[in-house]
């Protein structure tokens, strides 16, 4: 923990006087004052790092309101492109000067020795999204690929996050700082439309001891009792979804990493649920999957699904051909249950339907591998197998989750 020092040299009136007059050589008292580089809140409500006014010039930041009991301003700090930080907290954003074609990089170097994780939250995140079109025999290894735009993190070196594009406000990520190494953000441009291109990103620092970090190797970590994940280019908070023809929803390719979500004491277990569900949209949708079983799981998932260990399913489901089924490891298709041959009908309009696990610690694997396959057995390619009563099978998923009590 890194902390400012002010030094004030304190002398009265008298003390001068007597000093003048040869009779007294003292020079007063010195007050220090010494307080930590903490994390503040500035006056525009970003975060920032309480430092002295000097300190914060030569960071070339900005004072927003005052801290440490006015010892200290709250000094936000923005990096331009090409810039290094070090501090606490950073923030990327995109300049109205920069010319549309530009490449742009950042380094982030560990504030100090201590520091195992960085956290970027996208609190505006738009770039060129990935190939997005209805599915045909063409193109199905093209679609989810980041072919315009693309943001990635390295770490020491390391791959630290995968490519990412399109538009993911709201979305976060973490990577692990390797043996006190830089890591650098890098923002590569396409020839593709930039009126869409926009983003600010909080970078935090986090300490090896502190919980808030997330456990190292999670690229996304929830800290709360519920919340809802989503995949990257997933809208956040979206009811309805584009999907058909170009734009339509589509999670990115080649992704494979653990979503973490931090256990609260007296909990035991996570349930899960879609963020919306109809018989006609919801979202959930990965890969291809049967006309008759359009939940798919274990080792019928092979291309792109979710690790959900000993995934239970909590629906009542009346039907008789669709009997329960414990223990599902990965989950896949177009109806997110751990039900045998799972239907939307049966499963969407259920508002108790959940899929928990008792695994701890709590994750989920993604594993998208590199291409989209389409489905055999219809004309309508707008849905890989084209099913036109379920979601399609290339939009990712955003998920609902609650932790349940012991």
């Amino acid at each position: 923990m890194k902390f400012s020092i002010i030094i004030t040299l304190i002398i009265s009136l008298s003390d001068i006087s007597l000093a003048l007059d040869g009779e007294n050589k003292q020079l007063g008292l010195f007050n220090v004052v010494k307080f930590k580089n903490d994390v503040c809140v500035g006056n525009n409500q970003r975060n920032g790092t309480c430092y002295t006014t000097d300190e914060c010039e030569e960071r070339n930041g900005f004072v927003s309101g005052t801290c440490a009991e006015g010892y200290g301003v709250c000094c936000i700090i923005k990096l331009s492109c090409g810039a290094t930080g070090s501090d606490n907290i950073t923030y990327l954003v995109l300049s109205p000067t920069q010319s549309p074609g530009d490449s742009c990089f950042y380094k982030i170097c560990p504030s100090s020795k201590a520091i195992c994780r960085l956290r970027f939250d996208f609190i505006k995140f738009e770039i060129a999204g990935p190939y997005s079109v209805d599915m045909t025999s063409t193109n199905e290894g093209s679609v989810g690929d980041c072919n315009d735009d693309a943001f990635t993190v390295t770490s020491g070196g390391n791959t630290g996050s995968p490519m990412i594009c399109g538009t993911n406000t709201g979305h976060h990520l973490y990577v692990d700082v390797v043996n006190t190494l830089c890591s650098i953000a890098s923002f590569t441009y396409g020839s593709g439309s930039t009126s869409t291109r926009q983003y600010d990103i909080r970078v935090s620092q986090y300490e090896c001891h502190d919980e808030i970090g997330g456990p190292s190797g999670c690229l996304q970590y929830y800290t709360a009792t519920s919340g809802t994940l989503a995949t990257f280019n997933y809208p956040i908070g979206a009811t309805s979804l584009t999907t058909s023809g170009t734009g339509q929803t589509t999670h990115l390719s080649d992704h494979v990493y653990s979503i973490c979500i931090r256990r609260a004491s007296g909990y035991c277990s996570v349930c899960y649920v879609p963020s919306f569900r109809s018989t006609t949209a919801a979202s959930f949708g990965l890969s291809t999957s049967a006309i008759t079983t359009q939940a798919t799981h274990d080792t019928d998932c092979s291309q792109d699904y979710i690790v959900l260990p000993q995934a239970v399913d909590t629906a009542a489901i009346a039907s008789t051909d669709s009997p329960v089924s414990f223990g599902k490891e990965r989950i896949c298709g177009r109806v997110f249950t751990a039900i045998t041959n799972g239907k939307p009908a049966a499963v969407y309009t259920t508002s108790s339907a959940s899929v928990c696990s008792g695994v701890r610690p709590f994750r989920i694997g993604v594993r998208f591998d590199q291409n989209e396959a389409q489905g055999s057995g219809s004309t309508d390619t707008t849905q890989e197998h084209g099913v036109s009563a379920v979601p399609n099978g290339i939009i990712g998923f955003s998920l609902n989750y609650v932790q349940q009590k012991c």
